[in-house]
């Protein structure tokens, strides 16, 4: 009776190996987190702007609508049924308040500092 030759390699991966494949994944890692970390920020602030842009046509139209002098500021009550239903409940995604202002002023959000305003 012969019997086959038993093969001499193993199943899996080796030390070495292995730790190749971690280097590597934490060297794509490294690039990809920092483009991560970039695309949220620049998300909440398009967001925000977002927020602020809506907030102010609808300013525009509740002054429009009821005769306003551009000095006269309006409060949140006023000024939601002119916002669509999505933005009546809308917020920094920061988490920052928006201040209204008067009508001939940008409402502001407390983030501003940070890149959450309109641009003049």
């Amino acid at each position: 009776m012969r019997f086959a030759p038993r093969s001499t390699s193993k199943a899996g991966l080796s030390l070495i190996e292995l730790a190749i494949v971690v280097a590597v994944l934490g060297v794509l890692a490294l690039i990809a987190l920092p483009n991560l970390f970039s695309s949220r920020k620049t998300a909440e602030d398009k967001v925000c702007i977002s927020n602020l842009r809506a907030i102010m046509h609808a300013k525009e139209k509740w002054g429009f609508d009821q005769k306003k002098q551009p000095a006269d500021i309006p409060v949140y009550d006023d000024i939601k049924e002119y916002l669509t239903r999505m933005n009546q409940l809308s917020i920094c995604p920061l988490g920052g308040q928006y201040s209204l202002g008067a009508l001939n002023e940008n409402p502001t959000c407390e983030y501003a500092a940070q890149g959450h305003e309109l641009p003049e």
